[in-house]
């Protein structure tokens, strides 16, 4: 079960951070749309406005400094990346939530069924 003090720390991060749900630009939804647009960006993860930049999945390289970037996963990974990034800052205040509740009343331990064990185990796996 996560304690308090890992609550509130992710409470803080996310108070931080730029409020708002964040989306993914036309490139990061799909391969499909990846692989269909010619503008040569990466892919943006949009604020909250939709106007402002969380994160740039970067661009192509310029010519003359190949080799100076660090090395990138394959594009297939990074689309799931970016869509992780999101869906998990966007669902944070709710998982919080639940986990303190779930901390707050101890009795709810006692459920012993697969959605519940496996809250457990994940829950578990973030404090150490």
């Amino acid at each position: 079960m996560p304690n308090n003090t890992l609550l509130t720390r992710l409470e803080e991060l996310l108070k931080k951070a730029t409020s708002g749900d964040w989306t993914l630009c036309h490139h990061l939804k799909s391969t499909e749309n990846d692989a269909d647009c010619p503008c040569g960006a990466r892919g943006t993860i949009w604020g909250g406005d939709g106007e402002s930049v969380i994160c740039e999945m970067g661009v192509g390289i310029t010519p003359g400094e190949e080799g100076l970037s660090p090395t990138r996963y394959p594009r297939s990974q990074e689309l799931a990346n970016a869509a992780l990034f999101v869906a998990l800052h966007n669902a944070a205040p709710a998982l919080i939530a639940i986990a303190r509740a779930a901390h707050d009343a101890k009795d709810c331990l006692a459920c012993v069924c697969d959605s519940c064990e496996a809250l457990r185990s994940a829950l578990a796996a973030v404090e150490e």
